[in-house]
């Protein structure tokens, strides 16, 4: 069976500056979560163009990261994202799902919660991926893609520390999930084991 999920029309992938530039002494042309514009690439280096200010300056290629579908990072490792999702604009439930560096074909979320101990903490979460590509965090429950667990996960936390209510917020952008994503049609289906291999 074949999968469709309906997203707004717009430019993926994203960039996102995931660090200040520059970063030293100066007052800094692009902050940390700021959108941006990808003018140029040439080998380690950038021409971006800041969303919010309309800023353009030269950056090294790690300086930045590519984000689909507004929760979706391609390029950060896990500090990288426990920073972002520090960010003042960022509360209980902001989450980020970041390909691993580790293992190809599998993810982690991230998410932002709160808790008595510590008011700000990030919890981590491993997503890893079947034979037959469908996802999960808890084995006992598994998605066709990502798409549908974060569907899910933003209605029931099920385990996690608290559901998933706003990607990572980024300058230039709407913060809130409800108004990026449409209302998707709730599709129950449970893992086939006859499609994986033994």
């Amino acid at each position: 069976q074949s999968y469709s999920v309906n997203l707004p029309v717009a430019n993926f992938p994203m960039i996102v500056a995931v660090s200040d530039f520059p970063s030293r002494d100066t007052e800094p042309v692009l902050r940390m979560g700021e959108q941006l514009s990808l003018l140029s690439e040439e080998g380690e280096w950038c021409q971006v163009k800041s969303v919010a200010t309309g800023k353009e300056c030269c950056v090294p290629s790690n300086n930045i990261a590519k984000i689909s579908h507004r929760w979706l990072y391609d390029g950060i490792d896990r500090a990288k994202a426990e920073e972002l999702l520090l960010l003042p604009a960022n509360q209980e439930g902001s989450f980020i799902i970041r390909k691993r560096q580790a293992k190809k074909g599998c993810y982690s979320l991230s998410i932002r919660c709160t808790n008595h101990e510590s008011w700000n903490c990030i919890k981590h979460y491993r997503i890893n991926c079947l034979e037959n590509s469908w996802l999960y965090i808890s084995p006992s429950l598994t998605f066709p893609s990502l798409h549908e667990l974060v569907d899910y996960y933003s209605e029931s936390s099920d385990g996690l520390c608290c559901c998933l209510k706003t990607p990572c917020f980024i300058q230039g952008t709407s913060s809130s999930l409800s108004h990026n994503l449409p209302k998707s049609v709730e599709v129950k289906k449970s893992l086939n084991w006859q499609q994986i291999k033994s």
